[in-house]
């Protein structure tokens, strides 16, 4: 199934909850079971969100770095002059 597809039947579904929620304990219920379906929903798919964004921020890192590892190599960045002596 396409991810279109389960996003509008988690839609559905949290739909349906909230409205047998409200005809059966009223809508106060109804609202506090939406609130929470949300914001559980939004924890889920946040941290899936969240652990895919990490994985690619990875494999970019460990990129750099055998670019780094296996380039030319750099030389270090030295500020003082050979000829100061004195540590400021």
């Amino acid at each position: 199934m396409r991810k279109a597809g389960k996003v509008l039947l988690v839609i559905l579904a949290v739909l349906a909850i909230s409205g047998i929620v409200g005809w059966v304990a009223g809508p106060e219920a109804a609202g506090g079971a939406l609130l929470m379906m949300a914001a559980g929903l939004g924890a889920f798919f946040g941290a899936g969100w969240g652990g895919d964004r990490a994985t690619k921020v990875e494999e970019y890192r460990q990129e750099l770095l055998s670019k780094k590892k296996f380039g030319s190599p750099q030389q270090p960045n030295n500020t003082r002059n050979s000829g100061d002596n004195n540590s400021a």
